[in-house]
This record gives C-alpha cells, structure tokens and sequence, in this order.
C-alpha cells in the first residue's frame, strides 16, 4: 500500500478497499547463534536499500525490542532477496528481514528464523487491493463483484489445503512437507475478513514521513464490509 498512500497525499483519486494482510510479511533471519532479539545489538543487518519497506519494518521490530537502530546495530544496503541470503551464507552480515517463503532455504543453509514480525503488534497494510475512487462512483455493483469473488477465493485458500498445496506444487520443486509449512505460514497471514484499517494505513504514513495532515480515512474504504467488522 506505500504507493498506494504516497499518490494519495499527493491528489490521485484511489481508494484501498480491501487488505489481506495487515501486518508486516518478514521473518527476521539470522546466523544461527543468534537465538533471541537482543542478540542483534551490535551486529550488520543487511537491507535492501534506506527508505525501503524492510528497512522501516526493521527499524520498528527492533524499537519493539528495545534497542534504538540508529545506535545498537549497523544497516548495511546489499540489495534484492537473493543478495540479503548470500551474506547471510557467507557471514558477511549476520541477518536480515525476508519474506515467509523464504523460511525453507533459510532452513536448509542452517540459518536461524529469529522472529516473525507479524508476530508484532503493528498494524501495517502489506497486501491490499486498490481501485479509483471515481470507478466506486461511477460502477459500484463491479467493484463489489470483483471484491467478494477475490475474498471468496481467500476464504477457499484458508479452507482447503488439500486442494491448494497440490496447486502449489505445479509452481515449485519443494517437497510436500516444505509447501505445508510455506501454505500454513501464509494462511496465518491472510485475513478472512479483509476490512482495511485507519492503524495499517497510519504506519504507513509514518514510514514515508508523508504529510502528518493526510487522514488514513482518506484512503481507504469500508464500505463494501458489514458495518459490525469496520473499524
């Protein structure tokens, strides 16, 4: 949703109207004698680059931890997913946020996953899907259709295993026991009822150091949800 909040504080007419995932997707990676947070004082953390995603999420996990990350550990820029695992291999940093599915070649280099920061009680809009304001105005009954067959499918991912796990494997060469554990991190994050927050948007005007005066309610809309799950 950082586009998404970045093009409404600067005049685009678009709304989010749904979010399936309202907390940070990252797991924390680490060499493995790292075994709890405050292991990290002191040590390189690989990010993709400043004024990223990751970098913001990591800075806010390690705040929740009580360190401040401008003073107890060093950010060091080295790029995409694959480049953050490679020095994390090669000890050239000694961890690093990724993404879920990265969990199993975590595991298999002997890494340690350190925490998972949608464990964090931290609102903040991941996964969202956005239309035009005008499009809501002008065609609403589309819009609805759209929105209740994508949550329709959402309820069906979380609801059936044994027929998405057999689709997954279509796209991967991991083993059954690894897209379980790939299909059962992802089920924990996806919301069934999907109603986007003024909290997940908050943080994300925070991270961008937008303008404070940008009302999170400005960009979202609930109004396609029953009125007893809005916030």
């Amino acid at each position: 949703a950082v586009p998404v909040v970045a093009a409404v504080a600067s005049g685009i007419d678009l709304k989010i109207i749904a979010v399936f995932m309202n907390r940070f997707n990252y797991v924390m990676a680490t060499l493995p004698e790292l075994q709890k947070p405050q292991d990290l004082k002191g040590k390189t953390l690989a990010i993709s680059r400043f004024g990223s995603g990751d970098e913001f999420a990591t800075r806010e996990a390690l705040r929740r931890w009580g360190m401040d990350p401008d003073k107890d550990v060093r950010m060091l820029q080295v790029g995409l997913t694959v480049a953050r695992m490679a020095a994390l291999q090669g000890r050239h940093v000694q961890a690093s946020l990724l993404s879920p599915p990265q969990i199993v070649e975590v595991q298999r280099m002997g890494l340690n996953v350190l925490a998972d920061l949608s464990d964090l009680d931290v609102e903040y809009a991941h996964y969202t899907l956005v239309t035009r304001g005008s499009l809501i105005a002008e065609n609403r009954a589309l819009v609805e259709r759209f929105l209740k067959a994508y949550v329709d499918g959402i309820k069906f991912h979380r609801a059936h295993p044994e027929a998405v796990i057999p689709y997954l494997r279509k796209f991967s060469k991991q083993n059954d026991a690894e897209l379980k554990l790939v299909y059962e991190n992802l089920r924990k994050r996806i919301r069934e009822d999907p109603v986007p927050t003024p909290g997940g948007v908050q943080t994300i005007i925070r991270s961008l150091k937008a303008d404070k005066e940008l009302d999170p309610r400005r960009v979202i809309d609930t109004s396609f949800f029953p009125a007893g799950t809005r916030k």
